[in-house]
């Protein structure tokens, strides 16, 4: 048997200077580092596994293994490398709550945020997160202030006062902050190759194909480069280095169908783009990863969910991003259907108003004034972009007794339900606070998302609620927060002749699209 051994020094790092370092490949890793490849093109790193005692890693022409920065080996022919853990330490983390985010250029916001919390007397730490580049001499800035309570030493603890802050400042949410590195020994072993590597083992296809990656079921193939990684909690982590090019011809598909008009398909290319930009560097703080894989960024599935239609349209749109008034990337936020009519996005999150996410008719101009004008608005809707094959347009939802009483359980509300009213809509007539009276007490509930998930996951808030009987009728339209892109829109414009620049436009009002690279 033939033995490779890789010696690496253990990276031992004090409290609280992680990032004044040696440059490792772990801490590159866990930074979130912006980097270009040599293409030109920005690379992405995509977390698509996480809490594994081992992982198979495949490759059907070999495999180049390398532990840190050093060449590594390369195993020619069918290649499997099985990859376990030994002698861990977790990462260690603190927790904060964030009460305000204001992007980083502007000072304005910055200034009234502080006035802000000095007259209410909350004491507060600043926090940034994101990165800021340049690309063909365009500015691209995602920082964002983060004004925070905190630490906790928990995610528990934070999340006990979460539910306390939140119903005083809208979109607050838990971020967390990365005191220490993990550590441990990662060992690879197959075709009589042994590697051993602190922390880091990282594998590339010899021929440059895709890398089959088996955790325990459903084995993928994803493309580039594959690291296995001491994770936060000291299992293994497996992260997918790629082209955001690339990456972005994985996650199309899952965000609208291949079959759907070209058009559209290239404004959904530039509003996930955009989407990718936003997020790197302001999500997942404490892993080794920009994104992860899941609904919570973006639904990533490697080379499983790719096809010649979506990837043209991310080809032909390559590096077009849209920018706001004031030079800043826009949150090209989007969402299922708008059921007729956009909302605004400090309603629905919350934060400061955004002039290109207003609310808009997506189709004869109508807008929110009375319950009564919305009961017309979902029975006889008026004409819409959004309508045309969309099941979901306008949809009924009835919650038997049963079925609310264990909403209400599940949600720690005690008593049976005796009304419900709505006491704040938005310009779309969107449900953003309501009023609860049940048998032993009243409760308000605010936030749309809240109010969805309240009544077991309703596809928007943008509804009517009345009693039949014991039950409760939700007469609704849409699917989604219905800020930003309609997707169904975005279809039925690409189908009535618009261009996919035409439809951003109306969508995201008042922006430039710019060629970043």
């Amino acid at each position: 048997m033939r033995t490779l051994f890789i010696f690496l020094l253990f990276l031992v790092l004090p409290t609280g200077s992680v990032m004044a370092q040696e440059d490792t490949v772990l801490k590159t890793l866990y930074s979130k580092r912006f980097s270009m490849g040599t293409d030109g093109i920005p690379r992405v790193r995509v977390g698509i596994h996480t809490g594994l005692a081992s992982v198979k890693i495949f490759a059907p022409t070999g495999l180049q293994v390398s532990s840190g920065k050093g060449p590594g080996i390369t195993v020619t022919g069918p290649s499997t490398y099985k990859v376990t853990a030994t002698k861990t330490t977790p990462a260690r983390l603190r927790y904060y709550i964030s009460l305000k985010s204001v992007p980083a250029a502007r000072t304005d916001l910055f200034t009234a945020a502080q006035k802000a919390f000095a007259r209410a007397k909350i004491k507060t730490t600043i926090k940034e997160q994101g990165f800021i580049i340049s690309l063909r001499g365009k500015v691209l800035d995602t920082r964002r202030f983060l004004f925070s309570l905190g630490p906790f030493s928990s995610r528990a603890r934070a999340a006990v006062r979460l539910k306390k802050e939140a119903k005083k400042h809208l979109g607050a949410f838990i971020h967390t902050e990365l005191v220490s590195l993990p550590q441990g020994t990662l060992s690879a072993s197959g075709r009589g190759v042994f590697v051993t590597g602190v922390s880091v083992i990282t594998f590339t296809s010899a021929s440059g194909g895709g890398i089959s990656v088996d955790a325990g079921k459903n084995p993928l193939v994803y493309p580039d480069i594959i690291h296995v990684v001491i994770g936060r909690d000291g299992k293994l982590t497996v992260v997918n280095e790629l082209s955001m090019e690339t990456y972005l011809a994985g996650i199309l598909p899952s965000e609208l169908f291949p079959s759907a008009p070209m058009e559209s398909l290239k404004a959904q290319a530039v509003a996930a783009r955009g989407q990718v930009l936003a997020k790197m560097g302001t999500r997942h703080h404490g892993d080794p990863f920009h994104l992860c894989s899941r609904v919570h960024c973006q639904v990533y599935e490697g080379l499983h969910k790719v096809y010649a239609r979506t990837t043209k349209a991310v080809k032909e749109t390559r590096g077009m991003v849209l920018f706001d008034a004031q030079g800043l990337p826009a949150d090209t936020v989007y969402h299922s259907s708008s059921g007729g009519h956009g909302e605004h996005n400090e309603n629905v999150w919350g934060g400061e108003p955004k002039p290109y996410l207003r609310g808009r008719p997506d189709g004869i101009s109508w807008h929110y004034t009375t319950d009564a004008d919305l009961s017309g608005f979902l029975l006889k809707p008026p004409v819409s972009f959004c309508k045309a094959g969309n099941k979901g347009f306008r949809w009924v939802v009835t919650l038997a007794p049963s079925a609310t009483a264990t909403l209400l359980k599940k949600a720690g509300i005690p008593g049976r339900i005796k009304s419900v009213r709505v006491t704040r809509r938005g310009v779309s007539g969107r449900a953003l606070e309501l009023r609860l009276t049940t048998s032993k007490k009243k409760v308000t509930i605010s936030g749309e998302l809240n109010i969805r998930r309240l009544f077991g996951g309703l596809r928007s808030s943008l509804f009517l609620v009345s009693q039949k009987g014991q039950s409760l009728v939700f007469t609704g339209a849409g699917y989604g927060h219905g800020v930003g892109m309609s997707q169904w829109g975005a279809i039925n414009r690409a189908k009535a002749g618009q261009s996919f620049t035409k439809i951003l436009r109306h969508y995201y009002f008042g922006t430039k699209l710019i060629k970043l690279f």
